[in-house]
């Protein structure tokens, strides 16, 4: 259990590295916003890679423990994604990370629509779920395993296959993919997943997709979109 757990740390880790090597590098005039920013280290690893001062720096957060934290480093927010609007004028951010968020969001075109609204048009928005279609997810399936990303007494209520999110997030060409990156390989510990991470990336752990925002106005196109579910 210990082996385990210093694995998932480990990949945890790895993972948020990747998504900050992604960003691109846009200078202290820009402005970032980190939804789902916990107590805030990982987005300083953001504003690092991006250029940008923390006083240009916001995130979401509302667990109060860790948003408490945040707060101590830029200035948070707490707001409720499912159903609450984010308190940012239109086209507020030049970047918008979401890492390990959306597999947690049941009413995903609220979701998508309010990171569409605050970008930037130019803007860049960053995606990372974990990977439904993983190596270690299709392993479990052949013997009847409920897939680890989402397993029935956690909080995440989605799974991502990477193909089916990038279909997703290119709907109506509002946004283009720049880049698509995999992290971490279960049950490998670091160094070798990192090496067939970049080898296999529809095979890893996590997928992090950067994309550049298109189209300005109309955001709420993600919420006018035809419910799947009774098809």
């Amino acid at each position: 259990m210990r082996l385990k757990q210093l694995i998932k740390d480990s990949e945890g880790n790895n993972n948020g590295r990747v998504v900050a090597h992604m960003l691109p590098v846009l200078g202290d005039t820009a402005s970032l916003l980190d939804i789902g920013c916990a107590e805030g280290a990982h987005t300083l690893r953001y504003a690092d890679q991006v250029g940008v001062s923390l006083d240009r720096v916001r995130g979401v957060e509302l667990d109060e423990h860790y948003r408490v934290q945040a707060a101590e480093r830029f200035e948070t927010v707490a707001v409720d994604m499912e159903e609450q609007e984010l308190p940012f004028s239109e086209g507020t951010f030049d970047v918008v990370i979401c890492n390990q968020i959306l597999e947690h969001i049941k009413n995903i075109r609220h979701f998508i629509a309010q990171v569409d609204k605050v970008t930037k048009n130019g803007g860049y928005v960053l995606f990372s779920v974990p990977n439904l279609a993983a190596f270690h997810n299709r392993l479990g399936l052949l013997f009847g395993w409920q897939p680890r990303c989402i397993k029935l007494r956690t909080t995440h209520v989605r799974g991502f296959c990477p193909r089916a999110l990038r279909e997703f997030l290119s709907l109506g060409n509002r946004f283009k993919i720049i880049s698509v990156r995999g992290s971490g390989f279960y049950p490998l510990p670091s160094p070798f997943s990192k090496f067939f991470a970049r080898a296999f990336p529809g095979l890893s752990v996590y997928q992090a997709v950067l994309l550049q925002k298109m189209v300005k106005g109309d955001w709420d196109f993600w919420t006018k979109l035809e419910d799947q579910s009774a098809h």
